[in-house]
């Protein structure tokens, strides 16, 4: 089972981090007044991880 988890759990923590960090970059810009304008690939890319972070949690419960 730890050889199955473990990918999956790399994943989930990569994912989550690279999420914060979009969250956090577009969050400091809004503050400072000069918001970032999206392309539509990065919503969707952003959308994606959430998506995919939400399955890993629900496989594994946590």
């Amino acid at each position: 089972m730890l050889h199955e988890l473990q990918p999956d759990l790399r994943e989930l923590i990569d994912l989550t981090r690279q999420a914060e960090n979009y969250d956090a970059t577009m969050a400091a810009a809004q503050l400072a007044g000069k918001p970032i304008e999206l392309g539509a690939g990065a919503a969707d890319e952003r959308r994606r991880k959430s998506l995919r972070i939400e399955q890993l949690r629900t496989k594994w419960n946590i």
